[in-house]
């Protein structure tokens, strides 16, 4: 019977253990909303030699509003709205975005891990497929670094396509 008790305690307490730890290491306790605001502005990033895309965020309720341009030389070549706000309780950042040219509306689910950096999915339009996975890290106030992973040509993650750029705040 000792055995048993003792047994069940050890097990009762393993449990505990490690539901905290689990609890822990899942709660962010960073201030998404506060983290945001690091958007505010414009921003700009050069594609290549001939394009460059702009990005304007502006606070909007308890969100933002995006407009997004890219242009290739000089003319306007996809243009872009969406809005920015949060799930339940400030817990993930939640983007919602349609272009001009893109075929459907999508969707960035995602979260600041660090003060700094932010990693973010992106969805089809009905939530199905994750399409690319975002890594965005402020360098300095007005400068922050994106890396973009998107399914290979197949649909898999197997050889994703990657890209960089440098987004500098606009004075």
């Amino acid at each position: 019977m000792k055995k048993i008790s003792a047994l069940f305690i050890a097990g009762l307490i393993t449990l505990c253990f490690s539901m905290s730890l689990h609890a822990q290491s899942s709660e962010n306790s960073l201030d998404q909303a506060e983290l945001m605001k690091q958007f505010v502005g414009t921003w700009t990033h050069e594609i290549d030699e001939d394009s460059i895309r702009l990005w304007k965020v502006t606070p909007y309720g308890f969100g933002y509003e995006m407009f997004w341009n890219l242009k290739i030389k000089g003319e306007s070549s996809n243009t872009g709205k969406g809005i920015a706000g949060f799930t339940v309780k400030y817990q993930k950042v939640n983007w919602f975005s349609l272009g001009k040219v893109d075929i459907w509306p999508y969707r960035q689910l995602g979260e600041f891990v660090t003060e700094d950096k932010l990693v973010m999915e992106s969805y089809n339009f009905d939530h199905s497929k994750i399409l690319m996975k975002w890594e965005v890290i402020f360098v300095t106030p007005d400068k922050f670094k994106t890396t973009t992973k998107s399914r290979s040509k197949p649909g898999t993650w197997d050889d994703p396509v990657v890209r960089e750029y440098t987004w500098i705040r606009e004075k």
